[in-house]
């Protein structure tokens, strides 16, 4: 608890509001937060835009949220409430973007992204003065997860040529850790010279192409900067020459005008190793996605078919 309240403060006259579900550590450990710091609580139900419209006049001063329902309100012009000081967001990857405008409607607000897990939380945060200094013009940060949180030691496991390996952790606020202390997230990622970490997936999706490693976020996010790329999700298609082949599934800003494959191969091949530019595509409506927004790469490598999937021209060296 102290950990929350160093990064968030709370206390007494406070109004505390969670539109994150219950069923994950974020809702369930900041409501505890809330109420050892002596915050008066506000019940909230299933999230819609009018809900959150609804809070207006209650006197919500910190309020709780996972990034897709930052995009619903900030699509809506919903996002700002009458007297919020504080808004904290976990839970899963924020895009740039979102992030971008999310400081630019709430000049005012202390905003705080924690990035943890069930098995401990929070693991890195990017603290108000991190969002302070993106106002000021520090976009880098924009694709961090911040620093360490006080009291937690992090290293990277493995490190490739990149800098790039597991996330492992160890904390007084933490479940017990392995045989030799130290917490395995899954996660794989890097620090960069600051200390701020930066995260580019999960141990299990990264994508073996012929013997090159290939990380799904790095391409995902060079693909989100299409103007006509409403969002995208890069996943590993069974090959029977390569192993694998990069698999890529857009949602088009513009559904009747979506993009033609081969020009996003072109422009993902200016700013990407050729090996990373994906060679198999489809066009969808919406991306499969878990309670809190996260990508399910496993429906889409479960799905993918001949039929579904559509090769591009681009040549891939």
């Amino acid at each position: 608890m102290e950990v929350y309240r160093t990064l968030i403060p709370l206390g007494p006259g406070d109004v505390f509001v969670s539109v994150a579900g219950f069923h994950h550590i974020a809702g369930a450990g900041n409501l505890a937060v809330a109420l050892g710091a002596g915050s008066a609580i506000v019940a909230f139900g299933w999230f819609t835009v009018s809900a959150w419209r609804e809070l207006d006049g209650l006197g919500i001063t910190h309020a709780l949220m996972i990034p897709p329902m930052i995009e619903m309100l900030l699509a809506a012009d919903a996002l700002p409430l009458p007297g919020l000081r504080t808004l904290t967001y976990g839970g899963s990857p924020i895009r740039p973007q979102t992030l971008a405008r999310t400081v630019d409607v709430l000049p005012d607000v202390r905003i705080t992204n924690l990035f943890g897990q069930t098995e401990g939380s929070p693991l890195c945060a990017l603290t108000s003065a991190d969002h302070d200094a993106i106002r000021a013009g520090d976009t880098d940060l924009l694709a961090t997860v911040g620093r360490p949180v006080p009291g937690l030691e992090l290293r990277i496991d493995a490190p490739d040529g990149e800098g790039v390996g597991e996330v492992v952790v160890r904390g007084p606020h933490l479940f017990a850790g392995g045989p030799d202390g130290w917490h395995r997230t899954g996660d794989l990622g890097s620090v960069d010279d600051r200390g701020y970490v930066h995260l580019v997936g999960r141990t299990g999706d990264t994508i073996s192409r012929g013997g090159e490693i290939v990380r799904p976020v790095q391409v995902e996010d060079v693909l989100r900067t299409h103007p006509g790329v409403a969002d995208v999700a890069v996943a590993g298609v069974a090959d029977e020459r390569l192993g694998e082949e990069i698999g890529a599934w857009v949602v088009p800003a513009d559904p009747a005008a979506p993009p033609a494959f081969d020009e996003l191969a072109a422009y993902a091949r200016e700013r990407l190793a050729g090996f990373k530019i994906p060679r198999v595509w489809s066009t969808v409506r919406e991306l499969p996605k878990n309670a809190n927004g996260k990508v399910l790469r496993r429906v889409l490598r479960d799905s993918a078919s001949s039929d579904e999937l559509a090769p591009s021209t681009e040549g891939t060296r």
